[in-house]
């Protein structure tokens, strides 16, 4: 740490060093091929569009390619107070490895005056590195006049001149012209002079299309771009970084993706061995992997995390990396640098290795763009290995992970630094992962002990690189600090207990971490009711609702992003908690929600899950979008009303009791009625026959024995003498007062008991061959049908999200069940002449009584009728 300061101190005093022995700049003639512009008064602008109180009046950059130059010229008119703050500084930046400044005039027109502004002695250089918070350093210089006496309607004018261009191009010219600002600018002019024999292409990237005005003379071709921005572009919050709506022209004397990459070849190409101190190093670091993907993992976590990030990017270094054997030896680099080590180090165990260029900005949107080294701000590598291209940053930190998955940006396009290579290649990530699964679990113990929360968050893929990387970088102090103030946001006083424990699977690229908490204060109190409120905000805290639908350009997403939340909540006594289940998809996400009871007793689970399906939001969607967002956040509080403390403590509620004795009453009455069924007797269709059981009868023998089975075990999982009917009933201050709800589910129980005691009834009939279950069976179906119809009219009358309510899909799929068996077995039953072969005993004749006695008549005979089975 002490070297590194030092070194930044001894690049600081000569970087000042150097700043004061330049000569400010001068004052020059205008070049001659320069435009000179008269100040274009006459055009208005949208003054409700004017910020920082003041607007251009000319914004203009001209460029000669013979002579490198750049003549930029500016005039501003100062609107109020604010733009005097604002305009009083005029600064240029160049950078002296090869380039000088110039001014040509600064004034300001007051009226009808024009005041001389420019002095030489109050222009001062200094090296300012911009970039230094970067850990980059680049030796540019910044020309610094500050402007006295300035005022309230002043125009202030101003030109000069940059000459030179970096080196490392071999005179090849590019660059990008702006068309359009967030602010207005009376006159945007943009003019490149080259010779004829020099070819420029030129494109317009962005909204709009513009045409140059173009001339020759004396060998030279003139090319102009003049349009007003009187009306800018609104900025939109969150637009993709790939979509750039303010136009731009894309100049280039490149013809192809294939003569940049002739061009930045030589630069990772020094031809110098390495040094045998790397050598050794990388020896040492493979040695013992045995398979290659080892190895080269070996090595790429070597340069992320042992040669740190820094670059002095001065002259050609802009873009000429470093040698190798110097930045192992440093154990600094930037990204060139790292990745040129990395391709170095993979060389010598007989890996072929690339550096690759990508833009981290506009991403895929480099396959619009001409082809130019202008395009491109980041360095990677791409390792080919049986066929296979891994692409990897050395510049990163802390990645865990396989060669196969280790994590990587979606960049979209690539250029490959490799020989051969005559186009961009495209990079879409099959592996990216951004998951976060958090669980926590609140143990609740009585009304005056603090409530206990364990959490354990596992992070997979870039979250568990940055989880790594934070913890790695910052105190536990600060970690612990900075948890505690998340749950204490959010719960009130917040007690941690123990340290934040985390355990590291590199391999696997996965993080956990683990905390304990007490939360005395957790329980709040309204209207005199203690409520228990629970916030997903892990998960929802991070979803951002649009501040307005009514967009130009795209909404940009989080792509991949994936987080699940899991919260158990743990509590004494015998609590009702809603079933519920809720999914909302589109286009653009899922979600999903799900409340039900825990594994444990006495405990119930809440699952929150959000994960993004693609990377923006278009203009079209974002209605949809938006209104789908907005439900989602009605999720975003859990809150349950605390029963009073003997409830808490009292294993079995009063309700359970209460809900025990009427099922215990109406069980006595159902059997009280199905003896008196029993006896019951229907006159048999043919009394002379009684039929074994057979045909479709066997069939139908089966469903009426499952029957009372399958209703018992559905009895005894609704776990009646659980849920607090009669509290739901009395008491408004229970959990999810609901009185109707309460007496749906009290109906529900009565009639269960009823149809199983039916059921019963019916196959012991069954087995009796009795002529009343014809009877019996076709008014169970009735019965079983009437109830199905009415609790779906209840339950989508009073439950709240019918559609997803997992309790009203489930009666839509047992009434759907009940209605085909109707279907077929009550015509069967009322038609069958099997049927009424088969059941004609009655009550009388099982007690002995003749068919004289009953009077009954005998069936007569055709020969139609004869093993006949009926319809």
């Amino acid at each position: 740490m002490r070297n590194n300061f030092i070194l930044f101190f001894i690049f600081l005093f000569l970087g000042f060093s150097k700043a004061e022995a330049a000569n400010a700049p001068k004052l020059a003639k205008t070049p001659a091929w320069a435009s000179q512009l008269e100040l274009p008064l006459s055009i208005s602008v949208n003054e409700r569009k004017i910020v920082d109180g003041y607007y251009y009046l000319i914004s203009s950059s001209q460029m000669n390619v013979a002579t490198e130059e750049i003549y930029v010229n500016y005039a501003i008119k100062v609107q109020n107070k604010a733009g005097i703050q604002n305009t009083s500084e005029i600064s240029i930046n160049y950078d002296p490895a090869y380039q000088s400044a110039v001014f040509h005039f600064v004034h300001v027109i007051r009226g009808k005056e024009k005041l001389n502004k420019y002095n030489q002695k109050e222009v001062k250089v200094i090296q300012r590195e911009d970039n230094l918070e970067s850990k980059i350093y680049d030796g540019s210089l910044t020309a610094h006049l500050s402007l006295a006496d300035i005022r309230v309607g002043d125009i202030i004018e101003y030109a000069y001149t940059i000459k030179g261009r970096n080196p490392v191009f071999k005179g090849k010219f590019f660059t990008s012209l702006d068309m359009a600002y967030s602010a207005p600018v009376s006159l945007i002019y943009n003019k490149i002079v080259a010779p004829t024999n020099r070819k420029l292409n030129y494109k317009t990237i962005g909204e709009g299309s513009f045409k140059p005005n173009i001339s020759s003379n004396n060998g030279f071709t003139s090319y102009e771009w003049q349009v007003n921005c009187n009306n800018p572009l609104d900025a939109e919050e969150n637009v993709p970084s790939h979509y750039n709506p303010y136009p731009f022209i894309d100049v280039t004397e490149y013809n192809s993706w294939e003569e940049v990459v002739n061009w930045a070849i030589p630069l990772y190409n020094e031809n110098k061995p390495l040094a045998k101190k790397l050598k050794d190093k990388t020896s040492e670091l493979t040695k013992d992997k045995l398979a290659v993907e080892e190895q080269i993992v070996a090595v790429f976590r070597f340069i992320q995390n042992e040669v740190r990030y820094m670059g002095f990017e001065v002259g050609v270094n802009s873009h000429k990396p470093h040698s190798p054997n110097l930045v192992f030896e440093n154990r600094f680099g930037d990204c060139k640098d790292k990745a040129y080590l990395f391709c170095s180090m993979l060389k010598e165990i007989g890996v072929k290795a690339y550096p690759n260029l990508v833009n981290t900005y506009f991403k895929a949107n480099v396959k619009n763009e001409l082809p130019s080294p202008w395009h491109f701000n980041h360095v990677t590598v791409c390792v080919e290995l049986n066929g296979n291209s891994f692409y990897l940053d050395p510049t990163g930190s802390h990645q865990g992970g396989t060669l196969r998955t280790i994590q990587y940006p979606d960049y979209g396009y690539t250029l490959l630094i490799k020989p051969g290579t005559k186009g961009l290649t495209s990079i879409k990530n099959s592996n990216a992962l951004k998951r976060t699964t958090l669980k926590e679990i609140f143990t609740y113990k009585s009304l005056t002990a603090p409530v206990e929360l364990v959490v354990t968050t596992r992070y997979e893929g870039v979250d568990a690189d940055d989880a790594r990387y934070r913890f790695e970088t910052n105190s536990e102090a600060d970690i612990e600090k900075e948890y505690i103030d998340y749950y204490t946001n959010l719960y009130k006083t917040v007690n941690i207990i123990g340290n934040i424990n985390t355990k590291d699977d590199l391999e696997n690229n996965v993080f956990a971490t683990y905390e304990r908490y007490d939360l005395p204060d957790i329980l709040i109190t309204e209207t005199g009711q203690k409520k228990l409120q629970i916030f997903p905000d892990a998960l929802l805290g991070n979803i951002n609702i649009p501040k307005t639908t009514k967009r130009k350009y795209p909404y940009k997403l989080v792509s991949p992003y994936e987080y699940i939340q899991q919260i158990i909540i743990k509590h004494p006594g015998d609590w009702f908690t809603v079933k519920e289940r809720k999914n909302i998809n589109n286009s653009c996400f899922g979600y999903f929600f799900n409340s039900q009871n825990g594994e444990e007793p006495n405990s119930f689970e809440l699952v929150y899950g959000f994960k993004t399906l693609k990377e923006e939001v278009s203009v079209e969607e974002m209605n949809g979008y938006t209104k789908d967002l907005e439900e989602v956040k009605k999720y975003n509080l859990f809150e349950v009303t605390i029963p009073d403390a003997t409830t808490l403590t009292t294993p079995e509620s009063r309700s359970s009791a209460v809900m025990a004795v009427i099922a215990l009453v109406v069980a006595s009455l159902c059997a009280f009625f199905a003896n008196k069924l029993y006896s019951y007797d229907e006159r048999p269709h043919y009394p002379n026959y009684g039929n074994p059981i057979g045909g479709w009868l066997l069939l139908s023998a089966i469903g009426l024995i499952l029957a009372p089975i399958l209703n018992i075990i559905a009895f005894y999982k609704a776990d009646y003498f659980n849920i607090s009917i009669l509290d739901f009933i009395s008491n408004p201050l229970a959990p999810i007062y609901n009185p109707l709800m309460a007496a749906f589910l009290l109906f529900e129980m009565i009639f269960f008991i009823v149809i199983i005691s039916f059921q019963i009834l019916i196959l012991i009939l069954f087995t009796q061959r009795r002529s009343t279950v014809p009877k019996f069976v076709v008014l169970c179906y009735i019965l079983l049908l009437g109830l199905g119809f009415w609790e779906i009219v209840f339950l989508n009358l009073f439950v709240p999200n019918p559609t997803d309510n997992p309790m009203v899909k489930q009666a839509y799929y047992t009434l759907g069940g009940t209605a085909i068996s109707a279907i077929i077995w009550i015509p069967y039953y009322l038609k069958s002449v099997r049927v009424k072969e088969t059941f004609v005993t009655t009550y009388y004749m099982e007690n002995e009584l003749t068919d004289e006695t009953l009077n009954l008549p005998e069936r007569e005979e055709s020969s139609n009728d004869k093993g006949s089975e009926g319809n």
